[in-house]
């Protein structure tokens, strides 16, 4: 299973309708491989590798935000 299906299947389809569950399946055949993708942005697998690791400890950042201002409310981050 490609990454972007196990994905999906991890958090949206147990949300979602049959008829979605087929769209979504559907567009997955017009999603680029990792190739395609980083040549259709202008990136090499070393510059995109520096991107990620900026994005990931970007992301923890905001995401342990996040679950401060949740957490302050009482509102949870199990949903």
């Amino acid at each position: 299973m490609v990454p972007a299906a196990a994905a999906y299947a991890m958090v949206f389809a147990a949300h979602h309708e049959q008829s979605i569950k087929n769209a979504v399946s559907e567009a997955m055949y017009d999603l680029p491989t990792r190739s395609q993708l980083l040549h259709m942005v202008n990136e090499e697998e070393e510059s995109a590798q520096v991107q990620q690791k900026k994005y990931v400890d970007a992301s923890t950042i905001v995401t342990r935000y996040l679950d401060e201002q949740f957490t302050s409310k009482g509102l949870g981050t199990n949903w």
